[in-house]
């Protein structure tokens, strides 16, 4: 079937062939695991600018229509960003603070525009791996963050690679 994707903010279209399958496995990845009304709550309950939660809420909004069917993408970004504040909480902030820095020397005239490109991901890396050693430190956390990894490759673990 071929569906026609629109972008949500500059309404550019794309045409691609799904099969009725593939759209019913979009729309089963996007759903939400917890409630709109939750996700509104978590966001009304963050101790960050009223910008940022109108930029938040905004992302939220987003909206794709694939194959007649809408999917809430933003909403499941937003409910991706939660689990990640709640599971790995120095870890985000670390990436959050690498990424200011990375904008804030970036935003240094002349030198910004060259060292930012580099300095920025590199600021947000180590911001991420500082916070995530912070996680792996508290033992509790450790065992969840093993539990998840055994959930994702627990099954790779049994393959046989002949040599």
């Amino acid at each position: 079937m071929e569906t026609v994707l629109k972008h949500p903010t500059i309404n550019t279209d794309a045409k691609i062939n799904l099969s009725a399958d593939d759209i019913e496995n979009i729309d089963d990845t996007f759903k939400p695991y917890i409630s709109e009304e939750q996700i509104s709550s978590s966001l009304d309950n963050i101790n960050v600018s009223s910008e940022t939660k109108a930029i938040l809420n905004e992302v939220k909004s987003i909206v794709i229509s694939i194959g007649g069917k809408l999917v809430k993408i933003g909403l499941k970004i937003i409910e991706t960003i939660i689990f990640l504040l709640k599971k790995y909480p120095n870890a985000v902030m670390g990436l959050i603070i690498g990424l200011a820095f990375g904008l804030l020397l970036s935003s240094i005239p002349l030198v910004g525009w060259i060292i930012g490109p580099i300095v920025t991901p590199l600021a947000a890396a180590l911001g991420l791996a500082l916070g995530y050693m912070q996680d792996i430190g508290n033992e509790k956390l450790r065992n969840e963050i093993d539990s998840h990894i055994d959930d994702i490759f627990g099954s790779i673990k049994k393959v046989n690679i002949a040599s």
